[in-house]
């Protein structure tokens, strides 16, 4: 499955009508609507019973919409009666530790799939890791679906399982290992590479941002309508870095067809890693905000 580009992915319960109608303003590049840690265990038939018609309102309005569903094989079975529409685009599926669960888990997507009359594989996948154990075997989950559009490094969870503070000293590590794992299969890498939990200094969460973008993550869920702006310039192509990238790009590809496969371009030496990188920056930047 190709995998799209989620810079901002806005956490909204699915309890909260109210969010719900307010979730399209905000700027996302995709919308999830929660059925598992911010929905109360006595809410969750509750949740369930409302995210269809939240599912196909926001579709409708042309956003991209994603359910996180439990783990907890007593929830998870119901989640799925509830998410799998032509609404929604991707499942969010958390405390991943092994390719073995993984794939399990995506049996039943399959079987639930075929109820709900939706085409085999039509729901993608993001596998969230969430513990030592599930880090260590990243490359191996990545691996393991074809549904996969994304590997999701949960900062917070990770933390308390490691017994560590969520800061940038401690994270950086486990979050690049993920990014690279997600990088090898072509999917995305969400999430930070410290707290999700900052909204207050949110000139502090916008270069944690571009420090998790510079070690491979690609975007980040967020927990309060305020990071969307933030996450969406972090991981975001600018306009300015387009042109460069397009300049470069374009003057590699003149000198190839003289038969020339290295140039000096503004003060650089280019040759072909350096014009495939350039070139994959302008298709981010195509696709940013648009999946």
């Amino acid at each position: 499955m190709a995998s799209p580009i989620w810079r901002s992915l806005l956490f909204v319960p699915a309890t909260n009508a109210k969010f719900v109608a307010s979730a399209p303003k905000r700027g996302a590049d995709a919308i999830i609507l929660d059925l598992e840690d911010s929905v109360s265990p006595d809410r969750k038939e509750e949740a369930r019973a409302a995210l269809p018609a939240h599912a196909a309102l926001l579709a409708g309005l042309g956003q991209t919409i994603i359910v996180r569903v439990n783990n907890d094989p007593k929830h998870l079975a119901p989640d799925l009666l509830a998410a799998l529409a032509p609404s929604v685009s991707a499942l969010m599926l958390p405390k991943i530790e092994s390719a073995n669960q993984l794939a399990a888990m995506e049996n039943q997507i399959g079987e639930a799939e075929a109820r709900a009359g939706l085409p085999p594989g039509k729901t993608g996948t993001i596998a969230l890791i969430e513990s030592p154990r599930a880090v260590f075997v990243a490359p191996q989950i990545a691996d393991a679906s074809r549904r996969l559009v994304g590997l999701g490094f949960g900062s917070e969870d990770f933390s308390a399982a490691a017994d560590i503070a969520p800061t940038r000293d401690g994270l950086s590590g486990p979050a690049q290992w993920v990014a690279m794992a997600a990088a090898q299969n072509g999917l995305q890498a969400i999430g930070l590479a410290g707290s999700i939990a900052g909204i207050a200094d949110l000139t502090e969460l916008r270069e944690l941002a571009r420090f998790s973008r510079r070690i491979g993550l690609t975007g980040s869920v967020c927990i309060h309508p305020d990071q969307v702006a933030v996450f969406n310039e972090a991981f975001g192509v600018s306009d300015a870095d387009f042109q460069a990238a397009k300049a470069l790009c374009d003057a590699f590809e003149q000198a190839l067809a003289k038969g020339t496969a290295a140039i000096a371009f503004r003060g650089r030496m280019v040759d072909k890693p350096v014009y495939d990188r350039a070139r994959m920056l302008c298709q981010r930047y195509a696709a940013q905000g648009r999946s």
